[in-house]
């Protein structure tokens, strides 16, 4: 396994999401108990640079009314919660877990997670694959590098699984100007299916699915 593993949820079509369904939805998973108190809510604004979105600055506060603010100021934006889980963790459908040694075992302390909410001026790349993997030619052709701006619009998002190393096509995962992310750090990720990689869990999915206003593709980065 890897010590870096991003879980990717994409809107399978591009969707304009209003400043405060994005406050609404980030202060319901803190309420809901979803991560350890206190959490941190980080910002970064992100400026378009050689087809790839820069970070130009990062803010951490724990007001939501300042969150709304900036929100409402920067255009091209990551925003999110930066806290700590266990293995009981909200987010996954599957346990958290640890790689020693090539081992995975079930957590035992808590864990660093981020939830990102993601917003873009244009259209990006959402394809997460590992630019190490062994890909057909006729799909490396196609593959636009993850944040990039996308040439044109691109319907199948194409990642690795990190266990199996297969590489996966998602539909309606390809590209998108707005899209979430969960994060996890330090060689921990969720206990991974043998085959797909649909690990987000159902209240999150569900709450996604009400942000975006649309069904939920989901893909993995990890390095």
């Amino acid at each position: 396994m890897v010590p870096y593993y991003m879980q990717l949820f994409v809107p399978t079509k591009p969707v304009e999401v209003p400043d405060d369904a994005v406050v609404r939805a980030l202060s319901t998973m803190v309420e809901h108990g979803w991560f350890a108190k206190p959490v941190t809510f980080v910002v970064q604004r992100r400026a378009l640079r050689s087809g790839f979105f820069e970070r130009e600055e990062q803010m951490e506060t724990s007001s939501l009314d300042e969150l709304s603010g900036l929100l409402g100021r920067w255009k091209s934006i990551d925003v999110g919660i930066l806290a700590t889980t266990t293995t009981e963790c909200a987010l996954t459908a599957t346990p958290l877990g640890r790689f020693t040694r090539g081992t995975w075992s079930a957590l035992t302390e808590p864990a660093t997670i981020a939830f990102q909410f993601s917003r873009r001026t244009k259209l990006v790349s959402t394809s997460g694959y590992d630019v190490e993997a062994d890909l057909i030619a006729s799909d490396a052709a196609e593959l636009t590098p993850y944040g990039y701006v996308c040439a044109r619009p691109v319907k199948r998002g194409l990642f690795v699984h990190p266990d199996t190393l297969e590489t996966i096509a998602v539909p309606g995962a390809g590209c998108a100007n707005s899209w979430c992310a969960v994060t996890l750090y330090d060689w921990v990720s969720p206990r991974m299916p043998a085959k797909g990689l649909d690990l987000g869990s159902t209240p999150l999915i569900e709450l996604l699915s009400k942000l975006f206003s649309s069904p939920i593709a989901q893909g993995c980065r990890w390095e």
